[in-house]
């Protein structure tokens, strides 16, 4: 019934009332002349029904020839409301405005789906993407979607496989990660040197044979512990992959610097906001763009139009612009020392992180209106590193080793 309501009121319907003393004449010329009339009822000798409006006209010459006066009680319908508004042409222009902006936003993307990542990892494919022209409001005819991938998987090398799909203003991105296959053992024999100079203070050996003993100094890249292991019984060699932590004292030294007097912001407390108007990847200005009299620092915010959780390529961009003025500031030898000690507090979490600080040693001196503080550090910390055995280079050991003849 809605269906049926929905067409009538399409096509237009006229509400008429007839008198006259020959109704059932009138009805059988309509009928005649395949005029649908409907809702009939009569009271008083007044028949009353429903027509659509282009059949009007000759429900009226049927009323004439049957004596019947016909009336219109009402009308309704789309063709009666377009007629109304005939003279405001604005109305039809806007349709026609909106429907063709309406085709025109299909050959946009709208809403770019990802599948289930890490967050990291999804914002660094986001970003990637946006880099090749894939983003919201992108045209769907310029992109090269096979070359994109293909250029994609250049350049994520943990990525073994990923499709774009466009469904309409859609765009859907399947992937499919590396994965890794199982770590061979690494059968290779290796030695173990030190990655820095140092003093022994203690060893723990896992395999191999040890080349030096606590107390001793040793150089950068000299050997701790053999790959070349002799057999217990007999003279002869065989490699293994020596293992070992060595643990030994050493020293270093850094030093940072602190200008006594500096340039520094002082902000004025004054803002200015500015809007723009994002839309299908253009971003329109909706200001006079002034240029600015003072240094500033500028903070953007993007709000974009939603549709429940879709994010739709319509939006608002709102620049901050802090303004400030540059001031020089001096700082006196305390407090300057203070800032360099902070410095050296972070530095020292990410440099020293892995090792035991045994004793630190302060210098400062002023130059040229820096301030200098050198630290110097004793450090307990692990010195071996692995480095792989050349066959080459250990075969006249085993030349040495072999039995006499």
């Amino acid at each position: 019934m809605k269906k049926l309501g929905f067409a009538r009121w399409i096509r237009g319907t006229v509400e008429f009332r007839g008198e006259g003393a020959y109704p059932e004449r009138f009805l059988n010329l309509a009928a005649s002349g395949r005029l649908k009339i409907w809702e009939i009822t009569e009271k008083d000798q007044i028949l009353s029904g429903k027509v659509f409006c282009r059949h009007y006209k000759a429900l009226s010459l049927c009323g004439k020839k049957s004596g019947m006066r016909i009336r219109i009680v009402k009308k309704s319908g789309f063709p009666f409301l377009l007629h109304r508004y005939r003279k405001r042409w604005g109305i039809g222009l806007g349709i026609l405005l909106f429907a063709g902006l309406l085709l025109f936003s299909q050959n946009f993307i709208w809403q770019i789906e990802y599948p289930e990542m890490e967050e990291k990892d999804r914002i660094y494919l986001e970003s990637t993407l946006e880099e090749m022209g894939v983003c919201q409001g992108a045209s769907i005819k310029k992109l090269d979607i096979p070359q994109i991938q293909r250029d994609i998987l250049t350049k994520m090398e943990d990525l073994s496989w990923i499709a774009l799909n466009i469904d309409g203003t859609k765009l859907t991105v399947e992937i499919s990660q590396k994965v890794e296959p199982p770590e061979k053992t690494d059968h290779s024999p290796y030695h173990v040197v030190a990655k820095k100079p140092g003093v022994i203070l203690g060893m723990e050996v896992y395999e191999g044979k040890k080349m030096v003993k606590v107390n001793d100094v040793v150089q950068k890249g000299q050997l701790l512990v053999s790959g070349l292991v002799e057999v217990p019984q007999g003279d002869r060699l065989y490699y293994t992959n020596a293992g070992a932590k060595i643990f030994a004292q050493t020293n270093s030294e850094t030093t940072l610097s602190f200008a006594l007097t500096q340039e520094e912001k002082s902000f004025t407390g004054q803002e200015e906001t500015r809007f723009s108007l994002y839309l299908f990847g253009l971003k329109i200005p909706l200001y006079v763009a002034f240029p600015m009299e003072q240094p500033y620092e500028k903070a953007e915010q993007y709000s974009p139009l939603k549709i429940k959780d879709t994010c739709l390529p319509l939006g608002i961009w709102k620049d901050q612009y802090s303004f400030y003025e540059p001031v020089e500031c001096t700082y006196t030898e305390e407090e300057a020392k203070e800032k360099l000690l902070e410095g050296f507090e972070a530095y020292e979490q990410e440099e020293h992180a892995g090792c035991e600080i045994l004793n630190r040693e302060d210098s400062f001196r002023l130059e040229d209106g820096k301030l200098f503080l050198t630290r110097r550090y004793t450090c307990k910390e692990d010195i071996a590193q692995q480095i792989k055995i050349s066959y080459t280079e250990t075969a006249p050991a085993e030349e040495e080793k072999a039995p006499e003849e």
